[in-house]
């Protein structure tokens, strides 16, 4: 997105939208995908109500996809939002280990390394046939 968006003054009125729709739904806890604009956005919601807020994140923003400069460019603006999200949250999940050090690098307090699993049922598939018994079996 190239929005001036990123500024905290001009998404303000954006950020009381999710905070008078969060009061009405009251909830005990947030949780944030990621630790940019959704993330800030989370942590307001968070303060506003007194619950407690969760980050986790899936991927090393500092690192990672960085390789074109519109993508370098996107970085500059929405840093902010990394170290205020991350430094408000009461912990943040790690779902793979090179996270940890970019969360607490951006100011994250508590860090936990829980691996993205999908299912504990997850096999290694054997049958590659179109709609094979193991398939539908895991699957169900």
């Amino acid at each position: 997105i190239l929005t001036c968006g990123w500024n905290l003054f001009l998404i303000q009125d954006w950020i009381n939208k999710i905070v008078k729709l969060s009061i009405k739904i009251d909830p005990i806890l947030i949780r944030s995908y990621n630790n940019l604009i959704e993330g800030y956005a989370a942590s307001q919601v968070a303060k506003k109500l007194k619950i407690p807020f969760i980050i986790s994140l899936h991927t090393v923003f500092d690192r990672d996809g960085l390789y074109s400069l519109l993508r370098k460019i996107r970085r500059k603006f929405l840093i902010k939002f990394e170290f205020l999200s991350l430094s408000s949250a009461n912990i943040v999940i790690a779902v793979y280990k090179p996270i940890i050090r970019y969360a607490y690098d951006h100011g994250a307090k508590s860090v936990k390394l829980i691996y993205n699993s999908v299912s504990a049922a997850i096999v290694e598939k054997k049958d590659y046939k179109k709609f094979s018994k193991q398939f539908t079996k895991n699957c169900v």
